[in-house]
């Protein structure tokens, strides 16, 4: 019996420092709960991804918490129903945009929480580059029909011509609606 309750502590001890290493070692920032609503810790990532000190931390209740993380930050909570249910835009000494994290909060049945803080910088820059883009060339791509549409009806209003001209020009602001439409079309079912 006794050797099987050292068995029992020297895996409990073995569990603890693996836990230990991966709370300390992961490159995503880590905050810990205990039951009473307080950090319990901090990991180093988090104080690095932060640029903050680890005593400022120590102590807090999550009310706390999330108020001086205001002051780091900008928020923006997202509605779906995904665990990554916060995005936090850290800003720099100049109030520029900084980092930015998905942060999830994970509350096991054993109680305490845990606070994920996942570095998404670098794919969420790079999607806003490639939102930007999208609407540039969308711009694009509907302002050049538009302006045939807009500059023969224009022509027609203004000026008077033989029926087979007339009609050429209404098949060329017949065909550059319907690329219009087309796009938005295209918009519209890609949004879904």
């Amino acid at each position: 019996m006794i050797e099987s309750s050292s068995l029992n502590e020297i895996e409990i001890r073995e569990r603890m420092h693996l836990l230990e290493a991966i709370f300390s070692f992961t490159p995503d920032g880590l905050v810990s709960f205990n039951e009473q609503k307080k950090i319990a810790r901090v990991n180093p990532a988090f104080i690095v991804l932060t640029n903050t000190e680890q005593e400022i931390w120590e102590g807090l209740n999550e009310e706390d918490f999330r108020a001086k993380l205001l002051e780091l930050c900008h928020l923006e909570e997202k509605t779906d129903n995904s665990p990554w249910s916060t995005i936090l835009h850290f800003l720099t000494a100049d109030n520029a945009e900084g980092r930015v994290f998905a942060v999830c909060k994970i509350v096991p049945p054993t109680g305490g929480s845990f606070m994920h803080f996942h570095d998404i910088t670098q794919s969420y820059s790079q999607n806003k580059r490639l939102n930007k883009e999208f609407w540039a060339h969308t711009a694009h791509d509907l302002r050049t029909p538009i302006a045939s549409v807009q500059g023969f009806s224009e022509l027609l209003l203004n000026n008077t011509f033989d029926a087979s001209v007339q009609k050429e020009i209404l098949g060329i602001i017949r065909e550059e609606s319907i690329k219009v439409i087309g796009l938005i079309n295209k918009l519209v079912s890609s949004a879904s």
